[in-house]
């Protein structure tokens, strides 16, 4: 397990799309259970939706784990 931890870049996109570019060796499974379990965060709060729109600069936090 690790934190992943990054800014959004210069335009609005999904969390989906920027959990995606940040994990790249995760697969869906791995990223869509981070959101499940509530593990994917914008300025503290969770995001459940992987469709959730993310502003340029908002940042965000991911825990990583491997084979979920």
């Amino acid at each position: 397990m690790w934190n992943l931890e990054f800014r959004a870049p210069g335009r609005e996109t999904t969390a989906a799309e920027l959990v995606a570019r940040a994990w790249h060796q995760a697969t869906p499974r791995q990223r869509h259970a981070a959101f499940a379990a509530g593990e994917v965060r914008l300025a503290g709060g969770i995001i459940l939706d992987p469709q959730t729109r993310i502003t340029p600069g908002a940042l965000i936090r991911v825990v990583a784990r491997e084979g979920r």
